[in-house]
């Protein structure tokens, strides 16, 4: 899952960095990364993403259908509320927000490509959740000297 996981950060920011093109199969990109999230083993937090994940399809499919790039294709509120919800939630669980750009930038400002720089952010923070050995792998390789 790792692997996949890698990948579909990968994509997302190169997406995000193609500001003047429109969000072709964008929406399909953030069902996967809603799908692949969604298993993560850190519940709360993967669960949050894949709804942000797909809240924010919902803009980019209306914008290609508009022909509307990603820089002009502003994401609407119920967008950014779920943003804000995976940010309340990294707070508890990595300690501090995943997000970059929200609130960082006025209303209207906030595009889809800032968003889907946001969302990647929070997504590579949920890969490093998986990657980190777990407190009992941890403590089974560490030898006890007395």
């Amino acid at each position: 899952m790792l692997t996949v996981m890698r990948r579909l950060e990968e994509e997302g920011r190169e997406r995000a960095s193609r500001l003047d093109e429109l969000p072709r199969n964008d929406a399909s990109f953030l069902s996967r990364m809603a799908e692949v999230a969604g298993r993560s083993k850190y519940e709360e937090f993967g669960q949050a993403i894949a709804r942000a994940a797909t809240a924010l399809s919902i803009p980019a499919e209306f914008c290609m259908h508009d022909g509307i790039t990603r820089r002009e294709c502003w994401v609407p509120g119920y967008v950014v509320q779920e943003l804000k919800a995976v940010d309340a939630i990294a707070k508890r669980v990595i300690g501090n927000r995943c997000t970059w750009l929200l609130d960082r930038v006025r209303g209207r400002e906030y595009n889809l490509a800032m968003a889907m720089n946001d969302l990647t952010a929070c997504f590579h923070r949920l890969i490093e959740l998986e990657e980190a050995p777990s407190r009992k792998q941890i403590t089974s390789r560490v030898e006890v000297i007395e």
